[in-house]
């Protein structure tokens, strides 16, 4: 079985290219990683894949300006063995890319850098006795997660143009439906202070208005409970978010509203009946 080598304490873009060989490779699924310096002087064993050392075909070094070792990866496996999934395909196209940015230093001027992952990464090594397999370890769990997020945000984007924009009591209002996480922050960034969603499986309902507005929901979440008494809505102490049901609750009364209801129940003088 062939090893994944890379170098000792390896960045992001490294960390990224290993991920990816073990996760759409087959021939490197359980393949050991090693960690070497970058001046060692052994030659490459050819059944070995080098990500970032040796000069070789996933090193970047070797003059490919632009690219970095996860780019370098991510364009061979899209020719022998690219995901069948149109998401993960997507997504994975998109946080290579990122990768690349950052490994390339283009996002270093960015606002609040500290928070940033490369600086995760490092103080994680720093912290962790320098241990460059426990580093890869936790390099891959968060990039697990940041292609999930990839996919989500590429499903928020399509359910997104399935939006309804509406005119609410309290100003423009934006109402959609979707599965995908983080639908406020989404419609925040594109002018609307006020969201109003349901998922596709209509488990979890939710109206928010930006921290930064005057708006208060209360009266809202009054004519809510009026109009289904037993479904287990909450008030945030806020008086900026409502909802019902979604991972916090264990037993909870879910909401029977459409989306539709929720829309006319933000409206001025909505004329729905009072009974569902």
């Amino acid at each position: 079985m062939p090893k994944i080598i890379t170098h000792i304490r390896p960045h992001l873009d490294d960390i990224c290219a290993a991920w990816l060989l073990k996760r759409y490779l087959s021939d490197c699924r359980d393949a050991e990683i090693e960690f070497i310096p970058v001046d060692d002087p052994n030659p490459a064993n050819e059944a070995d894949y080098y990500v970032g050392v040796k000069r070789g075909r996933f090193d970047e070094h070797k003059g490919d300006v632009g690219e970095c070792a996860a780019t370098l990866v991510w364009k061979h496996i899209k020719q022998v063995a690219p995901p069948s999934d149109r998401l993960e395909k997507a997504a994975v196209e998109k946080l290579t890319d990122w990768v690349r940015l950052e490994d390339t230093g283009l996002l270093m001027k960015l606002d609040l850098r500290e928070y940033a992952v490369p600086t995760i990464l490092m103080y994680r090594f720093l912290t962790n006795h320098r241990d460059s397999a426990d580093l890869t370890s936790f390099g891959f769990q968060i990039l697990d997660s940041l292609v999930e997020a990839q996919k989500n945000y590429i499903q928020l984007t399509e359910d997104w143009e399935s939006r309804v924009e509406f005119q609410s009591i309290f100003g423009p209002a934006v109402a959609v439906t979707t599965s995908a996480r983080d639908i406020e922050s989404f419609a925040y960034a594109r002018g609307f202070d006020l969201v109003v969603f349901v998922t596709k499986e209509r488990d979890f309902h939710n109206i928010r208005a930006a921290a930064t507005s005057d708006i208060d929901l209360e009266p809202v979440y009054k004519q809510i409970k009026a109009v289904e008494p037993n479904a287990d809505w909450f008030l945030h102490h806020t008086h900026k978010l409502i909802i019902c049901g979604g991972d916090y609750t264990g037993h909870a009364t879910k909401s029977r509203l459409t989306l539709e209801w929720m829309v006319d129940l933000l409206t001025p003088n909505y004329v729905r009946a009072k009974q569902i």
